[in-house]
């Protein structure tokens, strides 16, 4: 009898036959537009984390300062279900999730591509279930400054960012940057110190990058991961990224080829009054994870395929498993088709991905977007994904047992998702709305006991998911403002009656709303808030309240043309809002900047 493999290789062969795509191609065009008005912190350096603070797609649970540590989660999902993807290639940290927003270069050179959701997250995404956020890489577009920031909690910051011309077609990117401050709580400290070096090449049909990154973050916060505030914690990491990127356009699509190498040196101390180096109870680690990525479109055929390799170096608490390196495959294979009909325009995408692992089973899953275009301005659209991924490091090879328990019997994690939603555009306004639904089974949670107070397990949930979300921005002469809402609900089972609470798969907002709004007052002075109110759903670990509002203010003054002056206040009314049940929420805090702009704005 043939094998599943022998399937799934014949449904592949179908899919990629000429006449499988003899229809028309349809071009189309992604604008990319901000979902927040401040995209630069009051007491840190700014990274991706700073911009989704309070993105009405993105719940960002952090730790202290949200570019210390934040755990991107989206529509519900856990903090390992989204991932990171620059240019072709998809990043990701083989240790933990937890440090999927530590990406080590500086957003001046990244432009936000938006969200891969649903099929387009199972086409374009790597090793995530729930969501892929894009960026695209530009040195030319970065602006040259030179700037330094001053504030409370003895905060201070310095950086340099330069994008300079070498020749008609080369730009040499440069950027050093660091920051530094007590922090708004005891032992709440952090030092951060980013190094950039990039190339990049523009010709008529293509352009290329090689960015070099090197990032040093130390931070601290009272029970940032155990939920005990009598712990002063600490997390140091060393980052290092290589990353080269080539786009070309063709006659008939477009390509693109990516690789990278990254390796993360890892110290964690739950106590910084001790001292532990080198032994069991040290949480020290080293990894690395590197990968190949190729995509492009022809025709109406679009493809993506991406080879990754991780390792685990070194650990002296990751020592429980059965392996230490990894390899991962992942393809993905398309057909985009246009239907013109009385009642309107047709687009389809179907297609298939295959996950293939050498330390796990494998998956093929299917995915299907349909929308239908009545007028100029208004879609709908029905959207259907298979999607899957591997756990960490950390939850498969923890010892079993102790403050972070792991489990060696994790395996992979799959989600079948449903989206039914319409999106509206036009020069002033933008709206989209949508229903869905996402069944996630054998996804990796960290769950509590009340017999074992002071440990946490690894342990698979199975998860039902429904929600509504609903997003509207509008612009005009003086201002611009965006609005977001998410009402979320979930079953759980895990097979077990032994859990009183989840740190992840249950913590989450059943309300999030968020509001951000930039008015220009004059020409040189801007106005820019950026709000969340969100209520939590009940969890037997949550000892405050279940309701927060955060803001952002920043007001922003261009007094010449090369000189910038911008006063920035982060959680404006001092609310406490724990992120993580036991972990203090982050306070007030302010900071005054000048930023000397190297060509005139």
């Amino acid at each position: 009898m043939p094998s599943t493999r022998y399937y799934r290789l014949v449904l592949l062969a179908i899919l990629l036959t000429p006449s499988a795509y003899a229809a028309q191609s349809v071009e189309e065009i992604t604008v990319a537009a901000p979902r927040v008005a401040n995209e630069r912190p009051a007491s840190s350096l700014t990274t991706i984390a700073s911009a989704l603070s309070f993105d009405p797609q993105v719940e960002l649970y952090s730790r202290g300062l949200a570019e210390g540590q934040s755990d991107i989660t989206v529509r519900g999902s856990l903090f390992e279900s989204t991932s990171v993807k620059l240019g072709a290639v998809v990043l990701m940290d083989p240790q933990t999730g937890h440090y999927t927003a530590n990406l080590p270069i500086s957003p001046e050179f990244l432009q936000s591509q938006g969200m891969a959701t649903g099929s387009q997250n199972a086409a374009q995404g790597f090793n995530a279930t729930v969501a892929t956020l894009r960026y695209g890489i530009d040195i030319e577009q970065a602006s040259s400054r030179l700037n330094t920031s001053l504030g409370t909690d003895a905060f201070n910051a310095q950086s340099l960012v330069l994008s300079q011309g070498l020749d008609r077609d080369m730009t040499l990117g440069l950027a050093i940057e660091r920051s530094e401050g007590d922090g708004s709580l005891e032992n709440g400290d952090h030092a951060f110190q980013r190094v950039n070096l990039a190339l990049q090449q523009n010709n008529t049909n293509s352009n290329s990058q090689i960015i070099i990154a090197r990032q040093h973050q130390f931070f601290g916060w009272p029970g940032a991961y155990t939920g005990f505030a009598s712990l002063p914690e600490t997390d140091h990491t060393d980052t290092t990224l290589f990353l080269a990127n080539h786009q070309q356009d063709l006659a008939e699509g477009e390509f693109q080829l990516g690789a990278y190498y990254r390796r993360v040196v890892d110290n964690y101390d739950y106590d910084r009054r001790t001292f532990e180096s080198g032994s069991a109870g040290s949480f020290e680690h080293k990894t690395a994870s590197y990968g190949i990525a190729l995509e492009g479109t022809h025709n109406v055929l679009h493809y993506r395929a991406q080879w990754t390799g991780d390792e685990l170096i070194s650990s002296t608490d990751l020592t429980h498993g059965t392996f230490n390196k990894r390899q991962y495959l992942n393809a993905s294979v398309g057909i985009k088709q246009q239907h013109t009909i009385r009642l309107g325009a047709f687009l389809t995408d179907v297609g298939i991905t295959a996950d293939v692992s050498n330390r796990d089973s494998d998956a093929l899953q299917p995915y299907a977007h349909i929308a239908w275009q009545n007028t100029p301005h208004w879609t709908t659209f029905l959207d259907y994904a298979r999607t899957s991924q591997l756990p960490g490091y950390t939850a498969l090879q923890s010892n079993t047992s102790g403050l972070f328990g792991g489990n060696p019997e994790l395996s992979r994690e799959r989600s079948e998702q449903l989206d039914i939603g319409v999106r509206h555009q036009s020069n002033q306004w933008r709206f989209a709305s949508s229903l869905f639904w996402r069944r996630d089974k054998d996804a990796t949670d960290w769950t509590y006991t009340s017999q074992s107070p002071f440990a946490r397990q690894a342990n698979a949930v199975d998860l039902d998911v429904t929600g509504w979300q609903l997003q509207g921005q509008f612009k005009a002469d003086h201002y611009w403002l965006a609005a977001g809402l998410t009402r979320l609900n979930k079953t759980f089972d895990y097979g077990t009656e032994n859990v009183d609470a989840s740190y992840y798969a249950l913590n989450f907002a059943k309300w999030r709303t968020t509001l951000s709004v930039n008015y220009a007052v004059t020409d040189k002075v801007s106005l820019r808030f950026d709000s969340e109110y969100r209520r939590q759903a009940r969890n037997a670990l949550r000892q405050t309240r279940s309701e927060a509002f955060l803001s952002r203010f920043s007001a922003v003054w261009l007094a010449a043309p090369r000189h910038q002056w911008s006063f920035i206040i982060d959680n404006l009314s001092d609310d406490n809002f724990q992120m993580y049940p036991g972990t203090p929420g982050i306070g007030r805090s302010a900071s005054l900047s000048y930023d000397f702009l190297m060509a005139a704005n």
